[in-house]
């Protein structure tokens, strides 16, 4: 499994489930990248990450990867060719089976999809398997794939309760408390700022 997996959604667990299954009691690797490929790419609009590399990591312990491997996430990772990430990846860990979503992309410029996997997987001696999207359904009754862009969207519009449901299990927020303006000692109940 290759991927942010920032908040280790449902999506993300049904990839280490089908992961799993397909590793006939070998390793099952989550292949990260830290820090989110966005601070490369777009630094102005840079990715409001889910979790903090460490609670990512947990989380996929957890879900039932044995190991996590993060990769420091440079221009020259970011602009390898595809083969050539892969080739790269192969000489990190030793892999049998890739199991992916239908949408991953990747390689430079995410030019290649799940097709460029296969055919470089064939060519290396690796098979792809791929996972469906995994569905919600919202509390307005839509039902939408999910996606750690849309539980960002959630949670920035308030949807605490439908970007729950996508992640599996309560939202968490972590950040260092900060003295603020101390209002909340007017709201006679106390409060925390984070940083």
């Amino acid at each position: 499994m290759i991927g942010n997996f920032d908040g280790v959604h449902l999506g993300h667990l049904a990839l280490l489930e089908c992961s799993r299954k397909y590793a006939l009691g070998g390793t099952v690797t989550a292949v990260t990248f830290e820090p989110h490929p966005s601070a490369i790419l777009r630094p102005d609009k840079r990715v409001e990450c889910l979790l903090s590399p460490a609670a990512r990591r947990e989380l996929l312990f957890q879900a039932g990867a044995d190991e996590v491997l993060e990769l420091p996430t440079t221009a020259e990772l970011l602009d390898l060719e595809p083969d050539g990430f892969m080739d790269m990846l192969l000489q990190r860990c030793d892999f049998d089976v890739v199991v992916e979503g239908a949408d991953f992309r990747f390689g430079r410029k995410r030019i290649a999809g799940v097709a460029e996997l296969r055919d470089i997987g064939r060519a290396r001696g690796f098979s792809v398997e791929v996972v469906d999207d995994v569905e919600v359904e919202l509390e307005d009754r839509t039902m939408v794939p999910v996606r750690s862009t849309m539980i960002r969207w959630l949670l920035r519009h308030g949807r605490v309760v439908d970007a729950e449901r996508a992640l599996g299990r309560p939202h968490r927020v972590e950040g260092t408390v900060v003295k603020g303006d101390q209002r909340g000692r007017t709201l006679g109940y106390p409060t925390a700022n984070l940083d």
